[in-house]
Parts: structure tokens; sequence; C-alpha cells
């Protein structure tokens, strides 16, 4: 049974401890990287997904993806690819992309002022060299440009949404990944939950049965849904006070 799988695609599924898929705890964490981040694993009736914490965190508090956005990493103009190639090359705007920068992450083609065909693409990226801040970054691709991609297109570079989560600010800054299970550690991967009952700091008073919210005045909280704004999270199924933690049968992608 594998405790790690660095041959592993950008859509693997796994299973827990027990199964004879592989061996992965997701109530453990590790400074060295063993699965691809955003990796689901099934455990029982819950879920989860691998990710890198910026940050030290107990358990129990939502998670969200980092702040975004590099202004200069948006809206770059886009050299032109074939239908089938496994690269599409940007020019960066006045920042610099460091290496791996955006592996796993996404390039995204937002607008295409003479083809509308190319527009809305989004592609996986599976590497990227680094490079200076106005020079060109070739991305290499986990799957083939679907159609041509014109001189006219403009794209997005967005990293993987489960790399260096944070603790859930109460000013929405990012989408909700998931729970911690366990207490993590600054620069750790770990399994952050998605699906299944789950232990979430409690702020304001929840309502048996009713569906919770994230907080929007206590970080890494989740609280009653009185802001239809706010993102759910999933239904109450344990109620406790303020300040503890309450159960929550979690509904999170």
């Amino acid at each position: 049974m594998n405790t790690g799988a660095a041959q592993l695609g950008p859509s693997a599924v796994i299973f827990g401890k027990g199964s004879a898929q592989a061996a992965a705890d997701p109530f453990t964490q590790s400074s060295t990287q063993l699965w691809p981040l955003g990796t689901e694993l099934i455990y029982g009736e819950r879920k989860f997904r691998y990710c890198l914490a910026n940050g030290a965190c107990n358990a129990g508090v939502l998670l969200q993806s980092p702040v975004l956005v590099n202004a200069n990493h948006r809206d770059l103009d886009v050299e032109p690819s074939s239908a089938g190639d496994y690269s599409v090359t940007v020019t960066l705007g006045a920042t610099a992309a460091t290496l791996n920068q955006y592996k796993d992450g996404f390039i995204h083609i937002n607008d295409d002022t003479a083809d509308v065909n190319s527009q809305g693409h989004l592609l996986k990226i599976r590497s990227n060299p680094a490079a200076d801040a106005s020079a060109t970054l070739a991305l290499t691709l986990y799957d083939p440009v679907v159609v041509a991609l014109p001189t006219t297109g403009v794209a997005d570079l967005i990293q993987n949404p489960c790399f260096d989560v944070i603790i859930a600010p109460a000013d929405e800054t990012g989408a909700l990944v998931g729970v911690t299970p366990i207490e993590t550690t600054d620069d750790y991967y770990f399994w952050a939950q998605t699906s299944g009952i789950c232990s979430v700091l409690q702020a304001g008073t929840v309502v048996l049965g009713n569906t919770a919210v994230r907080s929007g005045g206590t970080a890494g909280a989740c609280a009653p849904a009185t802001d239809n704004l706010l993102q759910e999270i999933g239904d109450v199924s344990v109620v406790n006070g303020s300040g503890d933690n309450c159960v929550v049968n979690l509904n999170l992608p």
C-alpha cells in the first residue's frame, strides 16, 4: 500500500487508511508533499482535499484560498498556440514569476476580441519556469490546448486553490476550501475536510438543523445564516456556545 504517490495525475482520487487503494491518513501532516494539491480523499462518509498551509492553524477552523490576485499576472497577452499544444506562453506584467509558482494551478483565457471560441477556456498547469518581470513565461499543461489561441486573447494565471491556504478571515478575500481536522503547522501539507460530519469553530448562536455560513465577524468560524451573502458550509448537527466548536455536516466543493 502506498504512503505517497509522486506519479499521480491532476485528477487523483484516493481512499483513506484501511482501504485497498492507499494508506493516506487524513489526520496526519508532513513537511514534504506526498500527493498533488487538491487531491480528493474519501474516508468513510467524509471527504478531504490535500492542501499546503500558509500559517499554523488549530483544529476545527475554516480555511480559505490565499488572498488574490497579483494584478501583474492577470489580463496577460498570449502568444499563438495551436490546438493540441501542451504549452502556452504569456507575457508577464511588472512582477516576476517563481519556479513552479503556478504548478497545479490554471491558465484562464478570459477574453478574446477576435475569436470568441478561445474565450472561456481553463487549462491546468503542470509546471512553469522562473521568469523575470515583463518577460515571457512558457506554461506546460496537463491537457492539450483545445482550440487555437490567437494573439488577441488575454489570460489570467491562477494558483491552485489548495496552495498556501489560510484561516478564513472575517472579511471575505477568497473562497472556502475546507476545515482543519487536526492542528496544522506552517508550510506543512495536510488534508482539509470538505464534506461530512465535522467540528467547526462556532461564532454566535447557530440553530440545530439550520444552515451554517462562514462568519463575517470571527476568523475561521461558522455562524448562523443571517446574512445570505456569506458562503454556506453545511447544516448544523450539534450546537454549542459561541467560541466553542459545534458540529456541521459540511457540504463544500
